[in-house]
């Protein structure tokens, strides 16, 4: 199991690094489905921050919060974070170093970039309304209730039923 920020990260480096457009938008949707990818292959979730149900789908609020200095324009290089050290009791500057993944790790998040280039965050954003999970929160979402997470159970059990929307494949 990984950082959801190193994650995050690599899919900046490799989108940026194979020429395809990401944004703040687009980035969380790419990070949903690689999360789902990977509980439905029997891999469980690869980070440990939980998806949160948002008015524009699943989001890791974290990741979120880092890249929101973007806005909704592409996003041209990976930022400088920070990340709480418990040991100094402080919030210490950090930057992904590439090394922190696995090579195979990297050439999986490569491919699997690749093969969603095809779709723009709004038809992401479309796609993920038509789960399960979200629309049986959507009144929730939309009074602006927060913290509404995404089940691991759930979200196997939606991909194994609608095989289709395995976009990875």
């Amino acid at each position: 199991m990984f950082e959801s920020m190193d994650i995050a990260d690599y899919f900046v480096i490799s989108s940026v690094n194979q020429d395809i457009e990401i944004n703040n938008l687009k980035l969380q949707k790419l990070l949903y489905y690689f999360y789902a990818m990977n509980l439905v292959n029997g891999n469980g979730t690869p980070f440990r921050e939980k998806f949160e149900k948002w008015q524009y789908g699943p989001v890791l609020p974290s990741v979120y919060h880092s890249y929101k200095q973007f806005g909704g324009f592409n996003i041209s290089e990976v930022p400088k974070h920070f990340r709480f050290n418990s040991q100094t009791d402080n919030f210490e500057s950090y930057q992904f170093n590439i090394n922190d993944l696995p090579e195979d790790m990297r050439n999986l998040i490569d491919n699997f970039v690749r093969s969603l280039s095809k779709f723009s965050p709004f038809e992401l954003v479309e796609r993920t309304h038509e789960h399960d999970e979200w629309k049986e929160s959507e009144q929730l979402i939309n009074m602006g209730i927060k913290n509404l997470e995404y089940n691991d159970e759930a979200t196997i059990k939606y991909f194994n039923n609608n095989t289709k929307e395995q976009l990875w494949r």
